[in-house]
C-alpha cells in the first residue's frame, strides 16, 4: 500500500476515532468502575489497543506505524520532535495520541492501582501463625521469600505492560518491603 493510501486511511482512522460517542477515555473510566481488580483491566485494554495497532500496521502494510508507537513512549522522555522512519505526516502522531490519551490519567495514577495490589498481594503471603520455635520461624521465612519475589516480579512486569517502563514503582515495592 502506499503511503499516500495509508495517510488516507490514517485521517479516516483519527476521524472516527475523533468521532466516537461515547469517546474512549469515557469507556475506559466506565470499564474501570466495573472492574475491581482496575489494574489488570488496564493492562489487559492497553495490550488490547497495542495489538490494533500492530494490526493497523500489518494492514497497512508501511512499516512506519508500529516502530513509531514503539518508540513514542522513549521519545516523549526526550522530547523528540520528528516522527520516525522517512515518514513526515503528524498522522500517526495523533493516532497515537487518539489512542494512548485515555490511559495517562492512569498511568500517573499507577503507583496507587500498584500501591494497593502489592498490599493485598503480600498480606496473603505473610505467615499466618507465629511460632515460638525458631526453627519454624525460619522455615516460615525461607517459604515467604520466594513468595514476596514473585509477587515483586509481577509488579515489575504490570509495570512495564501499563507503563512501557516510563514509571517504575521502587517507592511503592521499597515502602512495602519496609512494612
Amino acid at each position: 500500500m502506499s503511503v499516500d493510501s495509508s495517510e488516507h486511511i490514517l485521517q479516516s482512522l483519527l476521524e472516527a476515532y475523533a468521532g466516537l460517542d461515547p469517546r474512549l477515555d469515557f469507556c475506559l473510566e466506565a470499564g474501570l468502575k466495573q472492574h475491581q481488580e482496575q489494574l489488570d483491566f488496564l493492562i489487559e485494554v492497553k495490550e488490547t489497543v497495542d495489538a490494533h495497532v500492530q494490526n493497523l500496521d500489518e494492514l497497512l502494510c508501511s512499516g512506519y506505524l508500529t516502530p513509531f508507537f514503539q518508540s513514542q513512549c522513549q521519545d516523549d522522555r526526550k522530547n523528540f520532535a520528528a516522527d520516525s522512519g522517512n515518514h513526515s505526516s503528524a498522522a500517526p502522531r495523533e493516532l497515537a495520541k487518539a489512542l494512548y490519551a485515555p490511559f495517562k490519567p492512569h498511568v500517573a495514577r499507577y503507583g496507587r492501582y500498584e500501591a494497593a495490589r502489592l498490599k493485598s498481594e503480600i498480606s496473603e503471603a505473610a505467615p499466618t501463625s507465629s511460632s515460638k520455635d525458631i526453627l519454624d520461624e525460619m522455615r516460615g521465612i525461607s517459604v515467604g521469600v520466594p513468595k514476596v519475589a514473585s509477587i515483586f516480579e509481577r509488579a515489575s512486569k504490570r509495570c512495564c505492560k501499563l507503563t512501557e517502563g516510563a514509571i517504575y514503582a521502587h517507592e511503592q515495592l521499597n515502602t512495602q518491603l519496609k512494612r
